[in-house]
């Protein structure tokens, strides 16, 4: 199509025709395939640029408008006149009102074993060196309980156990172990047969048992537990207490 032919178009389009060019032009687009569909692609063209520029007057618009409203609300007041808030504050204020429901509904019904958390603080791991021997592996096994590497110490623990399976200092770090790498199972076993017995590690089995209930989300076992530590065991009565307290 020749550039005489779009300037044409272009002056139809802008109506810069006079009434006899125009229905010159109209005639010609009864009989000129060509060229009408060169019409209807110049007029969606235009409608479309049309519409992006009011899009971009609006958008301007609101930009102005929102600068210039949080400008005001910036700005110290001349003088004190009520007014009646505006929209957005109720909706500020709903929004506030969720989340204040929100946080206490999770404290509500957030699971007790959040708690394990807080009282499962284990004291560094100073094992009792019965040969030279075991020296290097009693290494291993304090230097990777003390980095929190249960499931390392697990595998040198039950390398030390296997000369001595009754050392109970070993099987108390060997429940501690088995509880933090989930083995609850496991670690109640070993903790329930140290509390059986009259050892110095007995009321220390009672209460990590009591933290195994704690990580199984079953509070009242642990309550239970908690209770069978004598109060006159001054190691632990403050701490059982506390956390009584708070199941």
């Amino acid at each position: 199509m020749s550039e005489d032919i779009y300037k044409l178009v272009e002056q139809f389009l802008n109506g810069e025709l006079d009434p006899q060019q125009t229905q010159a032009f109209n005639n010609r687009l009864e009989t000129d395939a060509e060229l009408a569909e060169e019409v209807r692609l110049r007029q969606d063209m235009h409608g479309y640029l049309v519409n992006k520029k009011k899009k971009g007057d609006f958008k301007k618009k609101l930009d102005n408008i929102g600068a210039d409203y949080f400008k005001e609300a910036s700005a110290p007041p001349a003088k004190e006149i009520p007014l009646k808030p505006k929209r957005n504050f109720r909706w500020i204020a709903i929004a506030a009102s969720v989340a204040v429901i929100t946080i206490a509904l999770y404290w509500v019904l957030a699971p007790k074993s959040s708690l394990y958390e807080q009282y499962a603080q284990h004291e560094p791991l100073q094992l009792t060196e019965k040969s030279s021997s075991q020296s290097a592996l009693i290494k291993k096994t304090e230097d990777t309980f003390n980095k929190g590497d249960y499931g390392s110490s697990l595998l040198a623990i039950n390398e030390l156990l296997k000369s001595q399976p009754t050392e109970l200092q070993y099987l108390m770090a060997k429940g501690i172990c088995l509880l933090e790498t989930n083995k609850i199972r496991e670690a109640h076993m070993i903790f329930n047969t140290i509390a059986s017995g009259q050892s110095v590690f007995k009321s220390e089995a009672q209460w990590y048992n009591a933290l195994s209930y704690l990580k199984e989300n079953k509070p009242e076992l642990a309550k239970t537990e908690l209770q069978k530590i004598p109060t006159d065991d001054p190691d632990w009565s403050s701490k059982v207490a506390q956390l009584i307290k708070k199941l």
